[in-house]
């Protein structure tokens, strides 16, 4: 026996309703009796049991979830949140671990000394004392009498000025 045999012939389908226009489609959708076109048949027989029943009254919390509560500040513009700065350790004379405001990375600091109240304070009281050959301006070659400025080293952002006076 053929494939052919076995399955039986193929369907014939009517040539009419393939060739059909839309204006007969449409007539032949107007005859369709009024009590069919109102009548809803349930989802799943009345023998159905279960949690997948379709409950046709009511709000199913379940499947669809309630919508968000009204807000009637939502017209305002909201407060603009600057980035505080939070610092890991105490930066002063050393290098430290902070957080950069400007790229939000935690890094530890790179420092830069620079003159500043006290270097000068000092040189002039050394001048004031007699210190007049030069060893006044020992202050200016001594790390721990400057300011400490802390950087970011991803950026280059000032994180922080440690001032000594």
């Amino acid at each position: 026996m053929s494939a052919e045999e076995k399955q039986g012939p193929a369907p014939e389908y009517p040539a009419t309703a393939i060739n059909m226009d839309y204006s007969s489609r449409m007539a032949e959708a107007a005859t369709v009796p009024e009590p069919l076109l109102n009548t809803t048949a349930p989802p799943y027989p009345n023998q159905a049991e279960g949690n997948y029943l379709y409950q046709a009254a009511g709000w199913n919390p379940a499947v669809y979830p309630p919508p968000p509560p009204y807000n009637e500040t939502t017209g305002q513009p909201q407060p603009i949140i600057v980035p505080q700065v939070i610092f890991k350790t105490e930066l002063r004379d050393n290098p430290g671990l902070a957080v950069c405001p400007a790229c939000n990375v935690p890094c530890t600091t790179n420092v830069q000394y620079k003159s500043g109240g006290l270097t000068i304070l000092l040189c002039f009281l050394l001048f004031f004392f007699g210190c007049v050959l030069g060893c006044f301006l020992i202050p200016c070659c001594v790390k721990s009498c400057k300011d400490v400025d802390h950087y970011c080293p991803n950026c280059k952002h000032l994180i922080y000025k440690y001032k000594r006076l």
